[in-house]
């Protein structure tokens, strides 16, 4: 179970505007990356979760949390 995945891909997002790593969409980089940093070393047809926030809400660059 993976619950920290909404921070995980605000990470990479910062990351991919510090560095310019994004050739194609920014949701394909999170997914690569979080398969290659965690789904690697669980093996093939491991079952995750991934607990996501259901409101992804930014307000002046800021998330807003409810």
């Amino acid at each position: 179970m993976f619950t920290k995945y909404d921070q995980f891909r605000r990470n990479v997002e910062i990351d991919v505007e510090d560095y310019g790593d994004a050739d194609g969409c920014l949701s394909d980089v999170v997914e690569e990356r979080f398969k290659e940093h965690y789904l690697r070393h669980l093996g093939e047809g491991a079952r995750f979760v991934r607990l996501e926030s259901p409101l992804d809400l930014n307000c002046a660059g800021r998330l807003l949390i409810l």
